[in-house]
């Protein structure tokens, strides 16, 4: 997948960008990565943004939520606000394992994401 099999639609709110895609169905690593090489970079360069994790968040509902967790998560170099709204997802027998046990350790957590 590439991103320019997506649509991609920019919203201009109250001084924010919210960045609305929608994508054809594709495994959620596909996704990710086309999310943190091709997505953010094209955002980053296109739009006067602050380009670093402080100034970066990610939102979504429903699967969306879950695409949104699957994705900061793992990348938490690279968001500091992160917002799961009715987030579909599966259940975690161990918040301390579960998205490679980045919440394993509350504190160095609560110190990398503002917002969860």
């Amino acid at each position: 997948m590439r991103l320019s099999e997506f649509r991609v639609v920019a919203i201009h709110l109250a001084g924010a960008i919210a960045i609305v895609v929608s994508l054809p169905v594709c495994a959620a690593s596909a996704f990710s990565k086309i999310m943190i090489n091709e997505i953010i970079p094209m955002i980053d360069s296109t739009y006067r943004t602050i380009p670093d994790r402080d100034h970066r968040a990610m939102a979504g509902l429903s699967m969306g939520g879950m695409q949104t967790f699957q994705i900061t998560l793992a990348n938490l170099d690279k968001f500091a606000y992160i917002g799961g709204f009715s987030a579909a997802g599966g259940q975690f027998p161990d918040l301390k394992t579960a998205y490679d046990g980045v919440m394993a350790d509350p504190t160095a957590f609560n110190s990398k994401v503002k917002v969860f």
